[in-house]
């Protein structure tokens, strides 16, 4: 083998980067093949594996694609080194973040009373504040009955395909119409995330924000999770809150493994107050 005759399989395997990620950097411009045929075959260096290594480790230690576009500029020559610098001192508060963001999943698990979760179901909504949460998700439209399973299977997918990648938390909706459409509703599917995770374009990683939400428990069918809509919205306007972005609905345990009647959903009404006149 010459050192221009390395097939994708053969880099895959010397680099631990699967076909596919390497599609993608190739898309993004991070790995380009040395040539490639009409018929699709792509032809690699051996200089393309110190690359692939090198941009495998970048993803192990959680840089995005735009970062690590901008430390390969360095390595080529087309930037300077001092730009290095910020995107690192951002990464590191970035991790930060998401260690005490653990620390605070391991606090809820160590001290979350199911008992009471289950009794919360008619209790009586409440102001909660939910911290930014990173996160893997798609969005798409379509009736909610249909599009909320479809997205929620494509994006537990592309997380578990992934060894390092970890959900961390239940799963989501997040609608971003305001009023209700039988046919064409705009909804985000999303799984807390950690670790790393290489998503195609029609996926994204980002961060949900926190903030204050009105929360209720609703314990039954989905179909029946308007009553405690009904209640946060009554609460909300009750107490003079504002909505402050799109409505979020979490699915606390799996419908498929217990009685319709114990399906736990909790709903979000991200909320502020007014200004003062």
């Amino acid at each position: 083998m010459t050192a221009e005759l390395l097939t994708i399989g053969t880099l895959s395997m010397l680099t631990r980067l699967t076909p596919k990620t390497l599609r993608y950097y190739e898309e993004k411009g991070l790995l380009v093949p040395t040539k490639k045929e009409i018929t699709g075959y792509r032809i690699y260096s051996y200089e393309h594996v110190a690359r692939g290594l090198l941009l495998n480790r970048l993803s192990g230690l959680g840089f995005g694609i735009q970062e690590m576009k901008a430390i390969i500029d360095v390595i080529d020559g087309r930037a300077d080194r001092s730009s290095i610098g910020p995107i690192i001192a951002a990464k590191v508060v970035e991790t930060t973040e998401r260690v005490e963001e653990l620390e605070r999943i391991r606090e809820v698990l160590e001290t979350t009373d199911l008992e009471r979760l289950i009794d919360m179901s008619q209790e009586t909504p409440k102001i909660v504040e939910v911290a930014p949460i990173r996160i893997v998700s798609k969005r798409g439209k379509g009736a909610w009955a249909e599009v909320v399973p479809r997205l929620m299977e494509e994006v537990y997918s592309a997380v578990s395909s992934q060894p390092q990648a970890r959900i961390s938390g239940p799963p989501m909706s997040i609608c971003h119409d305001q009023e209700y459409k039988e046919k064409d509703q705009d909804v985000e599917v999303c799984v807390p995330v950690t670790g790393r995770v290489v998503v195609d374009e029609d996926l994204a990683v980002r961060t949900l924000e926190g903030g204050q939400v009105v929360s209720a428990i609703h314990k039954g069918p989905y179909d029946t999770v308007g009553e405690a809509w009904g209640r946060v919205f009554k609460f909300a306007q009750e107490n003079g809150l504002m909505r402050n972005g799109p409505d979020r609905e979490i699915y606390l345990n799996d419908p498929t493994n217990i009685p319709v009647s114990e399906v736990l959903t909790e709903v979000q009404l991200p909320v502020e107050r007014p200004p003062t006149p």
